[in-house]
């Protein structure tokens, strides 16, 4: 924690260097989040989702672990 805020200290005081200021700036029409971006979300929550609910039905199945929410 003490050196990521250290970090972000030294680089938000430090005035920018001229040739950054010189680079594009980002237009209005640009995208801010590519298709590509829009497919890697939506597959890493897919697979998270599945994976939540296959342990919650088989992991007493898995880990032999009985209580009384089981629904096998």
């Amino acid at each position: 924690m003490i050196m990521d805020t250290l970090a972000a200290l030294a680089l938000a005081t430090e005035p920018p260097h001229p040739t950054e200021l010189k680079k594009d700036r980002i237009k209005k029409h640009d995208k801010i989040i590519l298709p590509v971006m829009y497919r890697n979300v939506f597959g890493i929550a897919l697979y998270q989702i599945l994976v939540i609910i296959s342990l919650l039905y088989f992991a007493p199945m898995m880990f032999d672990y009985a209580d009384h929410y089981s629904y096998f």
